[in-house]
């Protein structure tokens, strides 16, 4: 298991890590195979990344832009992580974009379509250069909550939930398998009560989990990093 990079800053900070991360990444991925592939988050990571990342010394046009999971609301909704993405950074960049169509009627459809169509994106075999996750305070990741069934998919990479704890409770959401072919990741516990529920309760605790990790970045605040100590 590669060792992860540690990385305590204040918040901006963190993102100017990050999109440094985003710019080595995708010169190192366009300049092997021509185009550079990214998982993005919604939430609190977003509100304070996105708008930095829209400043990357980045070649849009040749990325492909995945999400990790989204609300089963309309792409113009205040609650939709497309939508959160467009306003604060798909408006000054043009990468070929890939929503989760979480307005959809049949959910559990749209996660099959949406497999399909990251399956038909991505290079055989499939690499994802970079993903970008937060943790919720219960310590979820995407939309795969502590114990919810949804952590033992071992083939899908896509599935429709309809109980999620936290609302609105019907959502799409990457599952644990594709965590196998993220090139890195980086993954960002903000205020200070989520770390110390996370150590028994992420879902990096469950099975399926991909062995060997990919190289992670944590990006901590201070506040995060002192809970942990």
């Amino acid at each position: 298991m590669t060792r992860p990079e540690v990385a305590v800053e204040t918040v901006p900070v963190l993102a100017r890590i990050f999109v440094e991360r985003a710019e080595r990444a995708a010169r190192r991925a366009q300049g092997e195979r021509g185009r550079f592939s990214i998982v993005m988050p919604g939430g609190s990571v977003a509100e304070a990344f996105f708008p930095v990342l829209a400043e990357a010394d980045l070649d849009w046009t040749r990325a492909d832009v995945f999400w990790e999971d989204e609300r089963a609301v309309a792409p113009d909704h205040v609650d939709s992580n497309y939508g959160f993405a467009r306003r604060s950074l798909l408006g000054w960049v043009s990468p070929r974009v890939h929503r989760m169509p979480g307005e959809a009627a049949d959910l559990a459809a749209a996660a099959s379509a949406y497999e399909r169509e990251m399956r038909g994106s991505l290079a055989d075999p499939a690499r994802l250069d970079l993903a970008l996750l937060g943790m919720g305070p219960d310590g979820h990741v995407c939309s795969l909550f502590p114990g919810h069934s949804a952590l033992r998919e071992a083939s899908r990479w896509v599935v429709a939930i309809e109980d999620s704890p936290k609302p609105p409770p019907a959502r799409i959401t990457l599952t644990l398998p594709p965590w196998h072919w993220w090139r890195r990741w980086s993954w960002r516990p903000s205020a200070p009560p989520k770390p110390k529920r996370c150590e028994k309760r992420s879902v990096t605790q469950a099975r399926p989990c991909p062995s060997p990790w990919p190289p992670a970045v944590f990006l901590l605040d201070d506040g995060a990093a002192r809970d942990l100590a």
